[in-house]
């Protein structure tokens, strides 16, 4: 397996299982650790363990239930989605007097000023009250009075807010179902609900944490999903099977682990490497202390082998086996095995296999992931924010555009701050897509990307501080005194594209796109991973891990 990502172990699992225990796997991955975008940021404050996710958080589509084909895996990993509902604190804002804020920067709009966001802007957070009852005019007109923008911009949004409008109502399901498909989120807001560009601006940033892009290169249709300001009554018919977020978006976001995904990875990796760590069940993985050492053992059935990068997977003479070239610690090594899974970043596959053919390279060298950093800053307590009233905050013109406490699970030998006077993680979430105002969504990440290649951590830590500075120094917050560490997750390449039907066609999905012609098998090469899938989701990385597996198999 190339890619010790979702992909790459789910393939390892499924082969173990399917072949059989005589079956002998190596696991590649050019990183230091094993997860892939499932990466696990750990702190210690004062004798206190922190914990936060620095890449793929939560279990997309776990309150509806995964496809019923990888529920094996987590039936004998211990996974029980439904066990979340009771480690999650959905209580914490009301017991901290805590709620959504919006903070506008002096840059801006002229002075730095953190103030309550009825419309709770900042997607993420299952306390987000997306698709239920928008929030009433008293509640905008008092908390909007305070907004640094016109007259006009502010009853603009008060009347976004509180509208049930229907979408396009002259139009048919048909007609309706290409117009969202079509037009973005903003050009609708600007032409259709005749908003000003204060309000605009206001939104633009507000759903990119689920696409990467900001409003104007989003569609109506997959804005839709998350139920904004001005799109709360579109017909479920208009969504057909592509619903695949829906009224379970909420209940989906307090499904994860402390550390995000990152502990799934660990229980798959528990489970197939004997000895590499201790326990058995998704409460007690929290704790578990991984002994690398343990991961490469030639008396193990699986072996993963960190920081070796496949550079060249061909077949050998005659095609009944595949020969994988690495290299570690600066020397060239070369493996041999009848079967061989690619499951690492799509757009490089083409340059490490060279058998393949142009079309099946084109195809997978046409998504683009999209960047993003993940930064988790460490505070020694967090009583500014608690006497601010606000733990929740959409920035919209920020470099960091959601600032938030880290969400409340405990689980396992895992506690999460109970009091202001304790630690606390700190999430702020930089999607440099949103600052690339023109092009495809694909020419936007790529703009995005060049930018923050760009910045050192020196850039970023400037950034941090004078941000968190700037939005609770009213309430005695020191960035000197409070901040304990930080880690920048940097993600060039982030989440596995998503088909944007702005600019793709309208029918290219999880089922149809260049994808489906990327994951075909080169004889004994199968490819697996959340690139060839067609969708950004562990699950989905899951999947395409088993559909490989099955390929090779097949093959006797």
């Amino acid at each position: 397996m190339v890619g010790a990502g979702f992909g790459g172990l789910s393939a390892a699992w499924h082969f173990r299982k399917m072949a059989g225990p005589d079956a002998r796997i190596l696991v590649l991955d050019n990183h230091d650790d094993f997860g892939g975008h499932a990466k696990r940021n750990e702190f210690d404050v004062d004798g206190t363990q922190l914990l936060s996710y620095g890449g793929t958080y939560y279990m997309v589509g776990a309150a509806n239930g995964w496809p019923r084909e990888i529920h094996p895996l987590l039936d004998e990993l211990g996974v029980k989605p439904q066990r979340f509902e009771n480690y999650y604190d959905g209580g914490f804002q009301k017991k901290h007097s805590v709620q959504h804020g919006i903070f506008f920067d002096a840059e801006h709009y002229g002075v730095d000023s953190l103030l309550s966001d009825p419309l709770q802007m900042d997607v993420l957070g299952p306390e987000r009250t997306a698709g239920g009852d928008p929030p009433n005019r008293a509640q905008m007109e008092q908390a909007v009075a305070k907004y640094p923008i016109s007259d006009e911009a502010k009853a603009k949004l008060i009347e976004l807010a509180i509208s049930k409008d229907p979408v396009y109502p002259g139009l048919t399901i048909e007609e309706k179902t290409k117009r969202v498909k079509t037009t973005s989120y903003e050009d609708f807001l600007r032409d259709e609900r005749e908003m000003p560009e204060e309000v605009l601006g206001l939104l633009r940033n507000s759903l990119s944490e689920m696409e990467g892009i900001g409003a104007d290169g989003m569609s109506i249709f997959h804005a839709s999903f998350y139920k904004p300001p001005g799109l709360r009554t579109i017909e479920p018919e208009v969504y057909g099977a592509d619903n695949y977020i829906g009224d379970a978006f909420e209940k989906d976001l307090t499904h994860h682990f402390p550390d995000g995904n990152a502990s799934l990875a660990r229980m798959m990796v528990r489970h197939m490497v004997p000895g590499s760590a201790p326990g058995e069940t998704m409460e007690d993985i929290m704790d578990a202390r991984f002994d690398y050492d343990k991961l490469d053992r030639e008396e193990n059935s699986v072996r993963i082998r960190l920081e070796s990068t496949a550079v060249d997977v061909r077949h050998a003479e005659g095609g009944k086996s595949v020969d994988v070239t690495y290299v570690q610690g600066g020397k060239a090594f070369r493996v041999r095995g009848k079967h061989t899974i690619v499951a690492c970043w799509g757009n490089v596959i083409p340059h490490i296999c060279p058998e393949m053919g142009d079309v099946q390279k084109k195809a997978l060298e046409y998504p683009d992931k999209w960047p993003l950093v993940y930064a988790n800053v460490a505070l020694r307590d967090w009583k500014p924010i608690a006497q601010s009233g606000f733990n929740l905050v959409y920035a919209p013109k920020s470099f960091f555009n959601l600032v938030r406490t880290d969400n409340v699970v405990s689980m396992g030998g895992y506690q999460y701050s109970q009091s202001p006077d304790d630690p606390i993680v700190l999430n702020m979430h930089h999607q440099p897509g949103n600052f690339v105002r023109s092009g495809t969504a694909r020419e936007r990440f790529r703009g995005g990307r060049y930018a923050l290649l760009g910045l050192s951590y020196d850039d970023f830590e400037k950034k941090i501080v004078d941000q968190l500075q700037a939005t609770w120094g009213p309430w005695g917050f020191d960035a000197q005194k409070q901040i304990a560490a930080i880690t920048v997750n940097r993600w060039p390449h982030g989440v596995s594209y998503i088909y944007n039907s702005l600019y793709d066609p309208l029918d290219w999905n999880a089922d149809k796109g260049p994808h489906t012609e990327a994951r075909k098998r080169m004889n004994r090469i199968s490819f697996a991973g959340a690139d060839v899938g067609g969708e950004p989701l562990t699950q989905r990385a899951i999947q395409e891990g088993l559909r490989a597996v099955q390929e090779q198999l097949d093959l006797g």
